[in-house]
């Protein structure tokens, strides 16, 4: 479990990169688009998720490296003893042997008076059992750490893909309500390019209007001031003088009204393709967010990168 527990440390490298380029990414959108949104707040999470699990880890990885050190300090302690054992029993098993007749038997004088011992029975005993106490507890302590270690991997791996995946429902969510957005705005530009086609018509139509109330104005003028030439009591103010004055004055009136007609169409068509290019803005702005979040963010995080685990570090 240790070799896995560092295995998963190294692999959370990964998929901490891919978290903080989705968010260096993001940092491009435009406009209204950059928001604080459920996106943003997944993809922090996932880093405070992997940095927390790299902390446990780390805390556990000391544990089962000072597991391993005490293992290797008993053992040896053990293997030590075992062959002072060993020998002791070689040498009891040696003396118990030795009869009158056996070789090598010699009088060391004094030697009844030396006493070189370090233990008693007791106290031989004593160690003996604390010693085998201390194996059996580190063994114990490493098998709970092992599972300790399995579970913290599992967990891990666990808490980790919960949250990479409430991410990624969350961006195609986001994806989705951007298409949504972007789609609506296309149906309205596509109605305001045929209503500003429209309006250019309608000037057109006043354009002509007003040009062809130019010919009868002139008629009506030209009717006018060739009158005045007649001579002397001639210069009635008749009928026919109040009706081509009428005439003028309504053409006057209708041209009065095509100039107002065309100044309001004008104006019109001003504010429609003010407001073309602002759809048209938006437009950049949500292709730009799809670009990212749905080619960039959402491309790069297709496959859950730290189930490479398993096969891997299994």
């Amino acid at each position: 479990m240790k070799r896995q527990a560092e295995c998963l440390l190294r692999e959370l490298e990964n998929p901490l990169r891919i978290v903080q380029e989705c968010l260096y990414a993001r940092e491009g959108r435009m406009g209204i688009d950059q928001v604080h949104d459920d996106v943003e707040v997944g993809l922090n999470r996932e880093i405070d998720v992997i940095k927390s699990i790299q902390e446990r880890l780390c805390r556990m990885l000391e544990r089962i490296a000072q597991a391993l050190q005490d293992l290797a300090e008993t053992r040896q302690c053990l293997e030590r003893d075992s062959l002072d054992k060993f020998s002791a029993l070689h040498i009891d098993k040696y003396s118990h042997g030795l009869k009158n007749t056996s070789p090598g038997i010699a009088l060391y004088p004094g030697i009844e008076k030396s006493d070189r011992t370090m233990s008693t029975p007791e106290s031989w005993m004593d160690y003996t059992v604390r010693l085998v106490q201390r194996s059996q507890n580190s063994r114990a302590e490493s098998s709970r750490l092992r599972a300790e270690a399995k579970n913290l991997v599992n967990a891990s791996i666990n808490e980790l893909w919960q949250a990479w995946n409430n991410t990624n429902q969350a961006l195609k969510q986001r994806v989705q309500q951007t298409q949504d957005a972007k789609n609506k705005i296309q149906v309205e530009l596509s109605r305001l390019i045929q209503e500003i086609a429209d309006q250019e018509k309608y000037r057109q139509a006043l354009q002509k209007a007003l040009a062809d109330k130019c010919p009868p104005l002139k008629v009506a003028h030209t009717r006018l001031e060739r009158r005045t030439h007649r001579p002397c009591m001639e210069l009635c103010r008749d009928n026919a003088m109040l009706r081509l004055q009428g005439e003028v004055g309504d053409i006057y009136g209708s041209i009065d009204q095509l100039k107002q007609k065309l100044a309001d169409t004008e104006a019109a068509i001003a504010s429609l393709l003010e407001q073309k290019h602002q759809m048209e803005d938006e437009l950049r702005v949500k292709a730009n967010t799809l670009l990212i979040d749905r080619e960039r963010v959402l491309g790069s995080r297709r496959a859950f990168p730290i189930g490479s685990v398993i096969t891997k570090c299994g």
